[in-house]
């Protein structure tokens, strides 16, 4: 959602927000009809179920996001507290269901495993202590393996199927469940989800990642809609999601999550006078920090001058890719002997080396 909304911590608030509202309400309810239940296992299967289909119904719409940015632009208004109750209203239409029944599943968990009521508490700790470790590991696996190597939307797509299959295998598991239903309906739940997940487009690349949550922006929107620039770059990393475009002007503009951070128009004055001014002002400079790829103009600007090494940080190892297109451009910055490439965090880096330099 950051992609489409936004990374201000406004934004990350409201997702935040609606997923614990989520968890917190789902919890709740259940809590009270726990002990309704005669068959908690048919329920905790039924659940993961709607997870899954609840989430899978919301991948469509992750593309229209842009235009519905656009919609409140342009028939509301564009004052700070209308756009964040617009952004507000988004992430609770996409989240809402599936975290009001992911924090349903909690009481069930909790009833099924504790086989005594002076084992609640020990129940309790187990279940809250494998759903840590389970937040932990699912984190770890959708940030840094399975976006980077199948991108968003297939993420999305594998974290639905797995909750229909742990739901269909829960299910199975019930005594007494109707033998139709396990042969038959269960199966046919998963093949309907596999064929409708296959008939789902891929999301526009040019259209997500127009930065429509900036209002400023939003004529990029128009460009992508309308197909006119060319995608020469696309990675969903684990920091950032990283695009490269070409205009029909013959602008080339980088873009870290939908915000453009380089490009060859207004940004040349800044990214030149960024490498050029601070080694004007150096009487001798030998060594060099450059913090931030982008377009690698700055870089470039830099080695245009008699040092002696330069070391480049950048987080992402996807804006260095995407910024090997304005090599026409930058003097070829990445292929310069005197460079040493470090990818981190800037910050980190000049808080934990001990290396002095002469211009950062």
């Amino acid at each position: 959602l950051s992609l489409l909304l936004g990374s201000s911590i406004y934004a990350f608030s409201l997702i935040l927000t609606t997923f614990i509202l989520g968890l917190a309400l789902g919890t709740m309810i259940f809590a009270q009809k726990v002990n309704q239940f005669k068959s908690p296992l048919r329920v905790l299967g039924i659940l993961q179920i709607g997870i899954g289909i609840s989430a899978l119904m919301t991948i469509p719409h992750f593309g229209n996001i842009p235009f519905i940015n656009r919609w409140v632009y342009q028939n509301w208004n564009m004052d700070f507290v209308t756009i964040q109750w617009s952004v507000f209203l988004i992430i609770f239409s996409f989240l809402f269901i599936p975290t009001f029944l992911m924090g349903a599943q909690f009481p069930l968990v909790i009833r099924l495993v504790t086989r005594s009521f002076n084992m609640l508490g020990h129940s309790v700790g187990k279940v809250y202590a494998s759903n840590t470790t389970g937040t932990i590991i699912g984190s770890f696996l959708a940030g840094f393996i399975l976006i980077p190597s199948v991108g968003i939307q297939n993420t999305i797509f594998f974290a639905v199927g797995l909750n229909i299959l742990i739901g269909v295998a829960l299910l199975m598991l019930v005594p007494g469940l109707n033998l139709n239903i396990k042969i038959y309906l269960l199966p046919a739940i998963i093949v309907v989800c596999v064929l409708w997940g296959r008939s789902m487009e891929s999301w526009d690349k040019s259209v997500i990642s127009s930065g429509s949550y900036m209002p400023y922006r939003i004529g990029d929107l128009s460009e992508a809609e309308a197909k006119t620039n060319k995608i020469l770059f696309y990675k969903e990393g684990v920091h950032t999601t990283v695009t490269t475009e070409l205009s029909v002007s013959g602008n080339i503009f980088l873009r870290v999550n939908g915000k453009t951070d380089a490009s060859l128009a207004m940004d040349m004055r800044t990214q030149l006078l960024s490498g050029y001014l601070p080694m004007l002002l150096h009487n001798d400079p030998k060594s060099t920090l450059v913090i931030g790829q982008g377009s690698g103009i700055t870089l470039g600007a830099v080695e245009q001058f008699p040092v002696k090494s330069v070391d480049l940080v950048e987080i992402s190892s996807a804006v260095i890719e995407g910024s090997r297109f304005f090599e026409p451009f930058n003097h070829s910055a990445l292929d310069d002997n005197r460079l040493k490439l470090i990818v981190v965090d800037g910050r980190n880096h000049i808080a934990l080396v001990d290396q002095k330099y002469d211009v950062i």
